[in-house]
């Protein structure tokens, strides 16, 4: 290969790593309607499952139920959790999606420790469970708000 063609060939390479490298950084972004519809389809995803796996009518006061029931929850809430953390929004839709984030890995939080209460058969669970009321609505407001009505459920 004569100097010329080699210049070439590498001159070809680096156009070729810099326009895979643009796509890429435009493409690692979602604007806030791709983001919605992202968010919308895992949330869409999780509900689907979590509808799948009956509430014990004795969830609060049967310690066995309670952790059958949240070993059977926890990994979906887990999965959807880190299934949204993955996605990264534009600047358009940041602060939104920061701000339910946020609460999503809070309430996620306090679900694992409940899982655990239960498992270890410790009542004091059930006092967490009924104080996901708050963080719950507050977990739906911000969804509204960034406009993922599935991930409200």
């Amino acid at each position: 290969m004569s100097r010329k063609s080699q210049l070439g060939a590498v001159a070809c390479a680096a156009a070729l790593c810099l326009s895979l490298a643009a796509c890429g950084g435009s493409s690692s972004t979602l604007s806030r309607s791709q983001l919605v519809a992202k968010a919308n389809a895992i949330c869409n995803t999780a509900v689907n499952e979590g509808r799948t796996i009956p509430v014990p009518q004795d969830l609060v006061t049967n310690a066995a139920a309670a952790a059958a029931y949240f070993d059977k929850v926890t990994p979906i809430v887990d999965k959807e959790t880190a299934d949204l953390g993955a996605l990264k929004p534009d600047s358009s839709a940041a602060a939104d999606w920061n701000a339910f984030v946020s609460v999503r890995k809070s309430t996620d939080q306090t679900i694992d420790t409940i899982k655990q209460k239960a498992d270890a058969h410790d009542r004091s669970g059930i006092a967490l469970l009924r104080s996901l009321a708050g963080p719950a609505t507050q977990l739906r407001n911000t969804a509204l708000r960034l406009g993922a009505a599935n991930c409200a459920k």
